[in-house]
């Protein structure tokens, strides 16, 4: 009865970090895109189309959960982890689509903090002030759960996430990544110089969330 009880509490904790975790990925992901905003502007003096910032930050939404998924598996295995990245792709889909499903997971409305933090809304985005706002909300249908299948499909392809030692980068995760990112801001074109920044951004924003910390103290 005690190892029962004890691994009820373990079970609620691990899905309070789950929570937290997708609070984490929602943020960070809109923050990678704000920075290949900025430096899109750098560039040309203008800003990204509001439609392709928003399918910017769903690419990344969409990495940061491939890439929380293949922590969870290594932590729970290719079985027990199925609840959890289910929860973890609940989480963030519903929220992005201004459904209530997060009312009942305190820690995650504590992490994504929406007044303060960011704010999601179908005007886009202002940068007038300090917030990021996104519609992505049209992407949160259907559309998107196909879109992650295939990314997951993709991205599985890719055993290493970054190159080891002096070896290319091509054929590693955040590399290919960074292609998609590219052929979204070019119109299906490579840019190199999109490449490494989309995948350094990712690598930078996806550590600020720090999930193993996260999952490793609920085990």
């Amino acid at each position: 009865m005690f190892n029962f009880l004890r691994k009820k509490r373990t079970d609620k904790f691990l899905f309070d970090q789950i929570a937290t975790i997708a609070g984490k990925i929602i943020v960070n992901s809109l923050k990678c895109a704000r920075s290949l905003d900025s430096n899109f502007q750098s560039v040309t003096s203008y800003p990204l189309a509001p439609l392709v910032f928003s399918q910017i930050t769903v690419e990344y939404l969409m990495l940061f959960i491939h890439l929380t998924d293949r922590v969870l598996f290594h932590l729970f295995g290719p079985k027990d982890r199925t609840q959890y990245i289910d929860l973890l792709v609940a989480l963030i889909s519903e929220t992005l689509k201004g459904d209530s499903f997060s009312e009942s997971f305190p820690k995650f409305r504590k992490t994504l903090d929406v007044k303060e933090k960011v704010r999601i809304s179908p005007t886009m985005r202002n940068k007038a002030d300090d917030y990021i706002i996104a519609d992505v909300s049209i992407f949160m249908d259907t559309f998107f759960i196909d879109e992650l299948n295939m990314r997951t499909i993709e991205y599985t392809k890719y055993k290493n996430i970054i190159p080891s030692g002096n070896n290319s980068p091509q054929g590693t995760l955040l590399w290919e990544f960074g292609k998609n990112i590219s052929f979204i801001i070019y119109d299906h074109q490579n840019d190199t110089d999109t490449i490494k920044l989309s995948s350094e951004v990712a690598a930078k924003y996806y550590a600020n969330i720090d999930v193993k910390t996260l999952l490793t103290k609920a085990t």
